[in-house]
């Protein structure tokens, strides 16, 4: 598991340094280490097994390597461009008025959250209720 201080960086690098062992086994695998796939390995990491030990959990991430000096900044987003993906275009009508809207998506740990300020979105109720969920 990660420390929770990055002040500890000699544990931080050996963390960091691990990687899956080829042909390892693990209880579970998540991927995609954006904010709800982190929060799913770090629930499942911390619960225990039918045997009594913790899960053995893998998360993977398509983003690059984040260093010790890498802390989350609401205020800032990152200047790493591989934390960058091409943004998402949202294209809507409005009667007859035709609406458009880019969306910045990040990869690496905290996916999107990492590179749009943690800002919080979620769908209308008309729109769930439209899907029927």
């Amino acid at each position: 598991a990660f420390p929770r201080l990055t002040e500890d960086v000699a544990r931080w690098d050996a963390a960091a340094s691990t990687t899956p062992a080829e042909g390892g086994e693990y209880d579970f695998i998540v991927i995609g280490a954006g904010s709800a796939g982190s929060v799913v390995a770090a629930r499942l990491a911390s619960a225990v097994g039918p045997d009594g030990e913790p899960w053995s959990v893998l998360l993977l991430e398509a983003g690059p390597r984040a260093a010790v000096k890498d802390e989350a900044n609401p205020d800032a987003p990152p200047s790493e461009k591989a934390l960058w993906k091409e943004p998402l275009t949202a294209n809507w009508k409005l009667g007859r008025q035709e609406r458009s809207w880019k969306y910045s998506t990040g990869q690496g740990l905290g996916g999107t959250a990492a590179v749009n300020s943690m800002i919080y979105t979620r769908g209308s109720l008309s729109d769930y209720e439209e899907l029927g969920w």
